[in-house]
């Protein structure tokens, strides 16, 4: 019972945490590239997990490293490419609320490739109210520069998320522990970006980095919502499950967008509130069931 309660906390304060990511990469995308961001991000967040965790620690055997290399790709190097993209393009609380949307695809993710739990009417139901609230959204992006597109860049993030819970699912339920999953998962991830940087054009921008608002955004972004956060997420998936887990980011929009005011100096027009409100519905109409057959199942992983 304890790891559960624990284990909702740390999902809990995740998001939260996550939910302001959104404004300080916005922030960062005034100096740097999406791939930029990403890349020093996760060098300060690989080297950050290591002192959080007493040093590195991975997983051991071929079929174990290909999981936490999938991983890498779809939940970190992909997710950020498409989730930066799409703040450079669209609103901060667009790209969040978009991205919220992410336990739907973790269910449909897991039931075409993971236990093969039958998704119920009610999370169909569930899906459609928040597309149609990601419609609206959408609608109201039009007056943006490459707004529409920045939407589905961040839908293409909450699919890819799909893919980095199950892939850590796999590895949870192999044994290996959070440490041990996240530090693999770092790993994996510089090691696919360095082939990528000639590609991306990435510069070190030394001048740049040597702005105190830039180096404490992406100190922030490495340190606290990288390297401790990942960390957190990976034990609450392993103890409640990546359904229940991913219930959370549902929280993130309202973070972002409260945030996104005073410091980005975006508006929340009524069209867009009621997106908003309409996606969030959605997500609690599809997860009220995933909980309950979580909570009986002592797992917390079954879809809704």
């Amino acid at each position: 019972m304890n790891r559960i309660i624990a284990g909702h906390a740390l999902a809990a304060a995740t998001c939260a945490v996550w939910g302001l990511t959104f404004v300080s990469s916005k922030i960062l995308l005034r100096d740097f590239t999406p791939f930029e961001i990403l890349f020093d991000r996760f060098v300060i967040g690989f080297l950050g997990l290591a002192v959080l965790a007493g040093g590195f620690h991975f997983v051991r055997g071929r079929r174990h490293w290909l999981s936490a290399a999938s991983a890498a790709l779809t939940g970190v190097v992909l997710y950020f490419i498409s989730e930066n993209g799409a703040l450079e393009r669209t609103a901060a609380a667009n790209v969040s609320i978009i991205v919220s949307t992410a336990p739907f695809f973790v269910a449909i993710v897991n039931r075409l490739f993971g236990d093969h739990e039958r998704l119920s009417g009610r999370f169909i139901a569930g899906f459609f109210i928040s597309m149609s609230g990601i419609a609206i959204i959408s609608s109201e992006s039009l007056e943006l520069e490459g707004g529409m597109s920045g939407n589905l860049m961040a839908l293409a993030a909450a699919l890819l998320w799909g893919f980095y819970c199950l892939s850590v699912r796999r590895l949870s339920d192999a044994g290996f522990s959070s440490g041990e999953i996240t530090g693999s998962v770092f790993l994996c991830s510089f090691l696919i970006c360095l082939p990528l940087m000639p590609l991306f054009g990435y510069s070190l921008k030394a001048e740049k980095l040597s702005e105190m608002q830039n180096w404490g955004n992406l100190l922030f972004l490495g340190i606290i919502a990288t390297a401790a956060c990942f960390y957190a997420w990976n034990l609450a998936t392993a103890w409640i499950g990546s359904v229940s887990t991913s219930v959370y980011l549902y929280a993130q929009p309202a973070v972002t967008a409260l945030a996104a005011i005073p410091l980005l100096g975006e508006r929340l027009t009524l069209g867009t509130a009621s997106g908003i409100a309409l996606t969030v519905a959605g997500l609690v109409t599809a997860q009220r069931r995933g909980r309950a057959a979580g909570d009986a199942s002592g797992k917390g992983s079954e879809p809704a």
